[in-house]
């Protein structure tokens, strides 16, 4: 060990810099041509990961048990994303691997198509002022398995709307998640100059992605609240505070505002924060929801209003 630790001090920093590089691009020729089994199932199995999660946004069925079969496409994510926005160039031979895919998948082309179609909707509208922004949740709320129909569903547990809006799994779609994301994080900004003693928070069983990518974007520490602790029995939160004291509360849909509220107590009795403003795309609550933000001092905004289900309907019957 000596007699390595003498030639390493002897050889320039750049010459080791270089030989790791070499052995790097070595060993990635080497799995391209040659494949290493390890290295190529690793690949192989982060891939299939991937374009697994963002297809269970959207299609339903015990054909995902067929995912595991052997699939081997490179950089996946990518070209899901070229197949559904033709802003890309997508080789021929990933799209028939896709196409071969979705067969065993038992995802017909006109699934396919229809999501391309929405995805594509909402890529092409703008989004700088607060009008584009409300156009853009509204195309988002249209996309196939965001709006759950719950009305003949006996042990539906959000007993509170017959029409629920499912804003997680659409999170899993990179280009859809980074529009939104984008819109939320511009509000912050818009409505704080400084954010330097400020740090994301998502409520209670809230929607993780869009505030991790919110947070992200905004350079900001990102907590999630929690209903009962886990490491520290005075800590009710996943993440890192910092010491900041200004938390941005990010949610997808408020209804009854409980969690919400129940968030932002369980903050201010265990830490020396308090959230100053929740930001929100969609606002379904009553009168009942906003007066518990109101007596509670919590200042919110929203994207998008949507008094009722009737309204929710008109809006996804409505569709371009």
């Amino acid at each position: 060990m000596n007699e390595l630790g003498l030639f390493l001090d002897s050889v320039p920093f750049s010459q080791i810099i270089i030989f790791i590089l070499g052995v790097l691009s070595v060993i990635t020729i080497l799995d391209k041509h040659v494949p290493i089994p390890v290295i190529s199932k690793y690949l192989r199995d982060s891939e299939e990961r991937r374009l697994e999660r963002i297809l269970k946004s959207y299609f339903e069925g015990d054909e995902y048990k067929k995912f595991k079969e052997n699939v081997v496409l490179d950089t996946v994510n990518e070209t899901l994303n070229a197949y559904f926005n033709n802003s890309y160039k997508v080789k021929e031979q990933e799209r028939l691997e896709l196409r071969q895919l979705f067969r065993r998948l038992n995802i017909t082309n006109g699934d396919i198509e229809k999501l391309r179609v929405e995805i594509e909707a909402i890529l092409k509208l703008p989004f700088q002022t607060e009008a584009e922004q409300v156009e853009v949740i509204e195309e988002v709320c249209k996309c196939s398995n965001v709006i759950v129909d719950q009305t003949d569903e006996k042990a539906k547990l959000y007993k509170e709307v017959d029409y629920y809006l499912n804003f997680v799994d659409v999170m899993n779609v990179d280009l859809v998640a980074d529009r939104i994301s984008v819109i939320v994080a511009n509000r912050v900004k818009n409505t704080f100059r400084n954010l330097s003693d400020s740090f994301i928070l998502v409520p209670v069983d809230g929607n993780y992605l869009l505030g991790y990518k919110v947070a992200s974007i905004l350079g900001l520490p990102f907590i999630m609240m929690r209903s009962s602790p886990r490491v520290l029995e005075n800590q009710y939160w996943d993440g890192d505070i910092r010491n900041k004291k200004n938390a941005i509360m990010v949610h997808d849909v408020g209804v009854t505002s409980n969690r919400l509220v129940d968030s932002a107590n369980l903050l201010v009795a265990y830490s020396s924060a308090a959230v100053n403003k929740i930001f929100m795309l969609v606002d379904r609550m009553d009168e009942n929801g906003k007066g518990a933000l109101k007596n509670n001092g919590l200042a919110y905004e929203a994207v998008l209003v949507i008094s009722s289900d009737k309204e929710l309907l008109e809006l996804k019957e409505n569709v371009k």
